[in-house]
């Protein structure tokens, strides 16, 4: 009953003014109410930072020597939960517990200097989260954009005199991802990558069967022409200048409770037509999240440990091409309560204002499912996967639902799955242009 009286009471704090009482000076007297001995307390900080590089949390923790004590705060849903365990050196093991006073979770980690790295894990520890978090000088009571360090670049460069054309997302926690067009290969490929907290990067060139092509390391820097360094599979290194040719954040929105979380990101640009119809497509993934959290919040109103972070939903974009002209790529959706993720692809028509659809671009006569497969047949020996005999087995019974508009030609893809991914197979403009329409919105692309 004391926890829950003390969890309610900082919640009361967060909301009170500050003509009534100062807010730092309140949530320090919460926090010492929960130990014994409050004369004893040694030290009170303040921590701020993320888990899982989404989202947003408040610490606030108190130490007698002992025991350490405090709460942890979610910014967005003001939800807080005690914290309760010891530092020893700079080790701290802190249990979590609930409004009913029951162990909900465990945070163990480091304590460095102003640098508190731990794990989350539920009670089951079947559910787990890194919490990076750093030392601030008052408390954070309101929450900050998810994406205020992410975006999208795209950049075009030559290597060996061939056209080097790349677009790269800067996601959570200094991941890359992105594709690049090879003038050498004629292919789009995948990149995979990270960047260091002083912009060096190091990206991965992927084919579509997960063999390395390439890799490419250099600095972001705010030049709009920068040099890096392009190893190809054989490993001969060559200089790689490219140039910045556009330069967008990413939409990112987070959310999470004591029972569920959420979070998104997504492509925007300086288109706004485009942006509106993608925080549309977002917004109804929102809702479909709030709904169904909202169903099991009236089934379970006190939600006992076990249920603790037990819904859970996020999803992403992949770019594969992105012009003045045009937008495409794929939004995959992923959650605990359905069985397989949900996707769907994107191809925007920037001049125009609207989406592209199969029938903006195939004749209508055109069967393009069975052309799908009946390529996938012809060509399938000069794969990788092919190898694969469970691989190639899962791949036989499926469909190529969606597709997405490439350099070299159109990129079809399977729905995602949690086991081998979403399979895409690019079909070159050459051997589709029989069935295209000659005024499509991607006619010029075609050769």
């Amino acid at each position: 009953m004391r926890a829950f009286l003390l969890i309610v009471c900082l919640g009361c704090s967060l909301m009170a003014s500050d003509a009534a009482l100062a807010q730092g000076s309140a949530t320090e007297q919460v926090v010492n109410a929960l130990f014994k001995k409050p004369e004893r307390v040694q030290w009170f900080r303040h921590y701020h930072g993320r888990i899982d590089g989404f989202n947003e949390v408040a610490v606030a923790l108190g130490d007698d020597g002992k025991r350490c004590k405090g709460f942890l705060t979610y910014l967005r849903s003001k939800e807080a939960l005690q914290l309760e365990g010891t530092l020893k050196n700079d080790w701290l093991d802190l249990r979590e517990i609930n409004r009913e006073g029951a162990v909900s979770g465990r945070l163990r980690g480091t304590l460095r200097g102003q640098r508190l790295v731990m794990e989350w894990t539920n009670v089951g520890e079947s559910v787990a989260g890194l919490v990076e978090l750093a030392e601030v000088p008052e408390e954070v009571r309101l929450p900050s954009y998810c994406g205020s360090q992410m975006w999208v670049r795209c950049f075009r460069g030559r290597t060996g005199g061939k056209a080097v054309r790349m677009i790269v997302q800067r996601i959570e926690e200094g991941q890359l991802r992105g594709t690049a067009y090879l003038e050498s290969k004629g292919k789009t490929y995948r990149l995979f990558g990270e960047v260091n907290e002083v912009d060096q990067y190091r990206l991965v060139v992927q084919s579509a069967d997960h063999q390395v092509a390439a890799e490419i390391e250099g600095v972001f820097g705010g030049a709009s022409q920068q040099r890096a360094i392009y190893k190809g599979a054989d490993g001969v290194e060559q200089y790689l200048l490219l140039d910045l040719e556009s330069n967008h954040v990413m939409g990112c929105v987070e959310y999470a409770d004591y029972l569920s979380s959420y979070d998104v990101t997504y492509p925007k640009t300086s288109d706004t037509s485009f942006n509106r119809w993608m925080e549309a497509e977002v917004d109804h993934w929102l809702q479909s999240c709030r709904d169904y959290t909202q169903t099991v919040r009236e089934i379970h109103p006190k939600p006992k440990p076990p249920l603790r972070a037990s819904v859970r939903a996020y999803a992403w974009s992949d770019i594969d091409y992105y012009s003045p002209r045009l937008i495409s790529g794929f939004l995959t959706y992923h959650n605990t309560w359905t069985l397989e993720p949900e996707g769907r692809a994107f191809n925007y028509d920037l001049q125009s204002g609207r989406e592209i659809s199969r029938e903006d671009v195939f004749h209508p006569d055109f069967e393009v499912d069975i052309f799908v497969l009946e390529y996938l047949h012809r060509h399938q020996l000069e794969y990788q996967w092919y190898q694969d005999q469970a691989y190639r087995k899962w791949l036989a019974g499926r469909d190529f639902p969606h597709f997405t508009i490439r350099q070299e030609g159109l990129c079809f893809g399977t729905a995602f799955n949690v086991v081998y991914g979403r399979h895409e197979l690019t079909i070159p403009y050459a051997e589709l242009k029989p069935h295209l329409k000659q005024r499509s919105p991607i006619a010029h692309l075609v050769p």
